[in-house]
């Protein structure tokens, strides 16, 4: 279909083509039935020639008229109703645009760039997702016509006051009984006989959701759209979908060599992606981890592994392998401008969102069992390199656009790091295994403690914390933590221990007791997750340091005192977590070598020498005295320590791991979302922003005193995650007998465990 008379002499960068184009999107909500054959459809994906454009001219007021979600004529809570029938045509027609570029040849110069077609028809449809997901009262609709088998449509006929016939929404072709042509249109008022043939019930196609997701997973792999033009042996553009993984990396050894102009593309399609999966937004942080995402259940349970595979390998070379020209000063991770960034930043997002949601009763995450897969050496030093290159930004002194400032998609680097280390237990292993595990340590420790005085952060400081817990699981972690730490004095101030000498396992201690010593309470939902840790690796450790010694000892005074252990109900499982860590220390090793100038070993002999000629017994005489009418006995000093700790078996290491729970993986979804949403507010500004002013549930939004919302700026949208959902899980969960005293343990989410 070539564009209109009307498209052809309008410019939509001309203010009275605007005004003609803002006029027409009023009249959808001022007639409602329009025609679904009428051409003046085409203008709408035909005129716009920029994602401003369709996000201005489509402002929130427009879209909610369409989905009825005004204050003045929103239905009563608890009310089902369906939208205006012209938003059904307007997403009808889209989608049914972006299946015919995709298939035939619409125009009648076949080299015509299919382009400004599909992106106008993309733009339109994540311009209009998050206002029907706001919707309450559209919920049943929504299920209808996205998720149940799709069916005939009808519009209100306006000329004959009638229901108009049965038609295919997708394709405009109208129904006729045995027969597909066009020109046999039955009665309106022939149909509803309840019969195999009646338009009304007779399935004409899968889900409109399932078509809709298998149209976009097909146009980010076409020709001439996101990758390069190929041409057929006729020299006509291809119309083939070729799964080739964009770059080089994992599963390939070659780019597929994307022009800007892919790049830009793919952006595009992958911001309605995650638009697509953005219905957990418009839900209550403690259901939305028992709510079924249907994009999310549809597109996890992928059937075609080849489409997974290359979905997958696409998603994180491209994450990975981004660089920005490092002879460049100074170096620039800033996404601004650069639709290389963008896509690093957007495929980033789609990669978590599909590898974090949980197996369904039926079937298990696909994208989540091909990333457990992952065994060759190779492709985990790539995966390494990848992460590493974008956390040691800040970290690694070299020049950046501004000193200490992170890359933009750095939070989200860390939640794919904590899954590689909960999915694949290769990939851990080769982390842990090796000295890598000690770049990692000072690396997640550099977030925590960067974030721990931030308000807005604690939910970054939260993740932090649970992926050290993770690694410290593993014994030979704690055994790689006695390695000496040399040059800790080059590290960022936020990190740097005054007079430090030590081993990393010094250094993680050490910083373990200033997140719980510094924060003001602020960190107190996890006290239990930087006590397991400590209790990870206190097996293991050799040779601590006096000063780290010191630091364990003052928890212990503080988690001792009667003000701390009578100030909450299970503030005393704490000290219990503090006390099996010290004792772990002595059991597994009192028997190891002492430092130098420490070779003294206490023996039952040695007491004997000068414990009887203590002079006590003045101080025990008045003991007694006052005790005398007290029924508890007064202790006497013995010597029983001594053979209690060489004598006895010392206890076997009990890890304890963090096990998921519906609460603590709605506080994960949330925390996620909260990073996709402060990204997506940050790039696109103003009304351009995909959610920016809808009705979001998961988390409260606040923004900032330069109307920004960023995790660098106060705005609440991560943290709302945080506070109230982690102070209701507590201590959270964990495997392991003994930190399961006190907490309040929920039913374990399937698919979650590492």
């Amino acid at each position: 279909m070539r564009r209109s008379a009307t498209a052809q002499t309008l410019i939509m960068g001309a203010s009275e083509s605007k005004l003609t184009f803002k006029e027409d999107v009023f009249r959808l909500a001022r007639e409602d039935n329009i025609d679904p054959a009428d051409r003046w459809w085409c203008q709408f994906y035909q005129l716009p020639e920029t994602a401003e454009d369709v996000f201005a001219l489509w402002s929130p007021n427009d879209v909610r008229n369409l989905t009825i979600n005004h204050a003045a004529d929103r239905p009563p809570p608890g009310t089902q109703i369906a939208p205006k029938k012209n938003l059904e045509t307007l997403m009808y027609t889209c989608i049914g645009r972006l299946h015919a570029l995709q298939t035939r040849r619409c125009y009648s110069d076949p080299h015509q760039p299919i382009a400004p077609e599909v992106l106008n028809c993309v733009r339109i449809l994540t311009r209009l997702l998050p206002y029907i997901y706001e919707a309450e009262h559209l919920q049943d609709w929504e299920d209808t016509f996205f998720w149940k088998p799709r069916k005939h449509t009808q519009v209100w006929d306006r000329k004959r006051e009638r229901m108009g016939p049965y038609f295919d929404g997708l394709t405009n072709k109208r129904y006729s009984v045995g027969s597909e042509k066009e020109d046999s249109v039955p009665d309106a008022d022939a149909g509803g006989n309840g019969g195999p043939e009646d338009p009304a019930v007779k399935v004409i196609g899968p889900p409109l959701g399932e078509q809709l997701i298998d149209i976009l997973m097909g146009y980010i792999f076409f020709p001439g759209f996101t990758l390069p033009k190929r041409v057929n042996a006729e020299g006509l553009p291809e119309l083939k979908i070729h799964y080739n993984i964009w770059n080089s990396g994992i599963g390939c050894r070659q780019s597929a060599g994307m022009t800007k102009e892919n790049e830009r593309n793919a952006v595009e399609v992958m911001r309605l992606l995650v638009s697509l999966c953005s219905k957990q937004l418009y839900m209550s942080a403690h259901v939305v981890a028992d709510t079924d995402a249907r994009p999310l259940s549809y597109l996890t349970t992928y059937p075609e592994k080849q489409v997974v595979l290359s979905v997958l390998c696409s998603l994180m070379n491209t994450v990975l392998k981004y660089n920005p020209a490092t002879w460049r000063v100074p170096i620039d991770f800033s996404i601004d401008g650069d639709p290389k960034a963008k896509l690093v930043n957007l495929s980033l997002q789609f990669l978590l969102l599909l590898i974090l949601y949980p197996d369904t009763a039926e079937d298990s995450n696909q994208f989540r069992r091909s990333l457990s897969r992952l065994h060759r050496v190779e492709d985990f030093q790539f995966i390494q390199q990848g992460l590493t290159t974008v956390l040691t930004q800040p970290v690694s002194g070299l020049p950046s656009y501004l000193p200490g400032r992170q890359v933009p998609w750095a939070p989200e680097t860390l939640v794919f790091f904590w899954e590689l280390l909960q999915v694949n237990k290769r990939f851990r292993a080769f982390i842990i295994e090796t000295d890598r595990a000690h770049d990692f340590v000072v690396l997640v420790l550099y977030y925590a403690m960067s974030a721990k005085d931030e308000p807005t952060k604690q939910g970054i400081v939260r993740m932090c914390v649970l992926i050290l817990q993770t690694m410290s699981v593993e014994p030979h972690f704690g055994d790689r933590l006695n390695k000496a730490f040399v040059g800790q004095e080059t590290l960022p101030s936020v990190l740097r221990i005054q007079n430090f000498h030590g081993s990393y396992a010094d250094f993680l201690i050490t910083s373990v007791h200033s997140l719980m010593t510094t924060t003001g309470g602020r960190l107190e939902s996890i006290y239990p997750a930087l006590l397991a840790i400590i209790g990870n690796v206190a097996p293991y450790c050799k040779n601590l340091q006096r000063a780290t010694s010191s630091k364990l000892l003052d928890l212990f005074v503080q988690m001792s005192s009667p003000k701390f252990l009578l100030e909450k109900e299970t503030n005393h499982t704490m000290l219990q977590l503090l006390l099996q860590a010290m004792n772990a220390i002595l059991e597994h090793q009192f028997e190891a070598p002492n430092p130098p100038l420490m070779q003294f070993r206490p023996t039952q002999e040695w007491l004997e020498t000068w414990l009887p000629y203590l002079n006590l017994h003045p101080i025990l005489t008045v003991l007694e005295d006052v005790s005398a009418s007290d029924t508890t006995a007064v202790p006497t000093p013995t010597a029983e320590f001594t053979s209690r700790l060489t004598n006895e078996e010392a206890s076997a290491p009990a890890a304890q791991a963090f096990q998921w729970t519906s609460l603590s993986l709605g506080w994960y979804i949330s925390l996620l979302w909260g990073l996709i949403y402060a990204s997506d507010a940050n790039s696109n500004k103003g009304i351009n922003g995909i959610w920016t002013g809808t009705n979001i549930k998961l988390f409260s939004i606040v923004a900032s005193a330069h109307g920004t919302v960023s995790l660098s700026s106060p705005k609440g949208a991560v943290d709302a995650v945080g506070d109230s959902i982690a102070r209701r899980i507590s201590s959270l969960s964990f495997k392991g007998s003994a930190a399961a005293a006190g907490s309040q343990q929920a039913s374990p989410v399937g698919g979650r465990d590492a």
